[in-house]
């Protein structure tokens, strides 16, 4: 059985079941399962996708056949159509994500220009706002803000560069005076 309150909502389902949809037009044209759609256009195209949760205004607005991905927070996933098991969770975090998948985002407008990237782990007001490439981690306000292209870094409390790879960066420049890493030894550096 199917759950309906606003206008519109589960307007066009006609095979799907065990769908929750509360708030205008929220799951509209869905035909799936397992979804859930809580504010207005959420969920709003989705067609075949299943297992989807979208908590906020426009959340996961454009998916259509996207599978397991989880969106809270107002825009958060707005334009994916086909990515799979994201999880974004802030206003307009993962925004303009369109097919990347394997991602997880926390904080507002984190990782929001990722559009096709993979595996992308960003916690942080801004992490990894305008990156668009694969494997990045970045944790603390703004860490990999700067990075446009680049695959499998890590960032830690530092904004990083805008083009690099395989790299870690820990800290920020005039911020962080000491280290203390237990463990590290006979390795020396200029």
């Amino acid at each position: 059985s199917n759950t309906a309150v606003g206008f519109a909502s589960l307007q066009l389902n006609v095979a799907g079941n065990n769908n929750t949809a509360v708030g205008a037009s929220s799951l509209q044209n869905n035909l799936a399962d397992n979804n859930t759609a809580l504010g207005a256009g959420a969920l709003n195209l989705n067609t075949t996708g299943i297992n989807n949760t979208a908590l906020g205004t426009a959340t996961l607005n454009t998916n259509t056949t996207g599978a397991n991905n989880t969106a809270v927070g107002t825009a958060a996933l707005n334009l994916n159509t086909i990515g799979t098991q994201n999880t974004a969770v802030g206003a307009a975090a993962g925004q303009q994500n369109t097919a990347g998948s394997f991602n997880t985002t926390v904080g507002f407008s984190s990782l929001q220009a990722n559009t096709v990237g993979l595996g992308n782990t960003a916690v942080g007001f801004t992490a990894l706002a305008i990156s668009t490439g694969n494997f990045n981690t970045a944790v603390g306000n703004a860490a990999g803000s700067l990075l446009v292209t680049g695959d499998n870094n890590v960032y830690v409390a530092n904004t990083g560069l805008a083009v690099e790879s395989n790299t870690t960066r820990i800290g920020t420049t005039g911020v962080q005076t000491r280290c203390f890493a237990s463990g590290i030894r006979g390795v020396v550096t200029g």
